[in-house]
């Protein structure tokens, strides 16, 4: 979509399965150096595909879908959420069950570490904050929200409960 107008520019399949509940997307705000051997431009756009097996993590162009690298981890984590973690260079990925947070070498797939999250997931998702470089959890199980150091830390939680009644959602 075009963020100025909401225009459709592009439309493609989600790479990796035929269908998928468990994806995470992040326009990458820098380059990763090898995803899987390849090096991926910032402003590409990154796919955790946890439907496929194995899981897959996909370096796309953002406007064609043209694939333009591909991690394969290798192993069936289930991830519901992924990206791109600039200052460490390393994936951050969300695992629903068990409930946690695995740290991706990008070139490899290999598991570089991994802690639990705050709160139960089962779909969820996880950002980058520009400013801390701390990561950001969200679930569907819950109405809180919680800023982690990327090994695990936790730093805060906010509940987004009250927020809702803005937007006349109960």
């Amino acid at each position: 979509l075009n963020p100025a107008t909401g225009a459709q520019i592009g439309s493609f399949d989600i790479p990796g399965s035929a269908g998928t509940t468990n994806i995470g997307l992040q326009i990458l705000p820098a380059a990763i150096p090898s995803l899987g051997g390849t090096a991926v431009a910032a402003g590409t756009l990154l796919v955790t595909n946890g439907s496929a097996s194995f899981d897959k993590t996909f370096a796309l162009d953002p406007t064609t879908g043209a694939e333009l690298a591909v991690l394969d981890l290798g192993q069936n984590l289930d991830p519901v959420a992924g990206v791109f973690h600039p200052a460490s260079g390393d994936l951050f990925i969300l695992d629903g069950s068990p409930n946690e947070v695995v740290r991706i070498n990008p070139d490899t797939g290999a598991v570089v570490s991994r802690f639990a999250t705050p709160f139960d997931i089962n779909f969820g998702g996880l950002a980058v904050d520009p400013v801390t470089n701390n990561l950001w959890i969200g679930s569907n199980q819950t109405s809180v929200v919680a800023e982690v150091e990327i090994d695990g830390t936790l730093v805060r939680t906010i509940d987004l409960h009250p927020f809702n009644r803005i937007h006349g959602l109960q």
